[in-house]
């Protein structure tokens, strides 16, 4: 299993993943991989892209957002994105300044980042806003 910066030519498999968890996730997916993250990175097992995620940093403040976190659903409950949630920490956490960590998690994912150490912070029409200290 490897895990490796994004590149351009992983944007129709990641979409995919997205599609296969929500329809509506796909323009705002898009637009965001358009942006070229610098931070996004997929997992790929034997070629296969299984998972993909990343995080924005914020400027002046101590915090990062993790960014589409998302795993095929065949390889679903096989520690695939807790596996790649970790890298993505140790990444946060090799930038020296960042202190927190947040995550907006539509249901039902937030179970997911509870299990994982992060704490509710606030609650949005659709997603539950969720923290951890980095």
């Amino acid at each position: 299993m490897e895990i490796r910066a994004f590149q351009p030519r992983d944007q129709e498999p990641c979409l995919a993943l997205a599609a296969a968890r929500s329809p509506e996730w796909g323009a705002r997916f898009t637009e965001y991989l358009l942006m070229a993250p610098r931070n996004f990175h997929v997992l790929e097992h034997e070629g296969q892209l299984l998972a993909c995620g990343g995080f924005d940093l914020a400027d002046g403040v101590a915090e990062a957002d993790l960014r589409w976190l998302l795993v095929s659903p065949p390889v679903e409950r096989q520690g695939l994105g807790r596996y790649l949630l970790m890298y993505l920490l140790k990444q946060i956490s090799a930038q020296g300044n960042v202190s927190l960590v947040h995550v907006y998690a539509p249901e039902p994912y937030g179970a997911f980042y509870l299990k994982q150490g992060f704490r509710p912070q606030a609650e949005h029409r659709y997603t539950k806003k969720l923290s951890v200290c980095a």
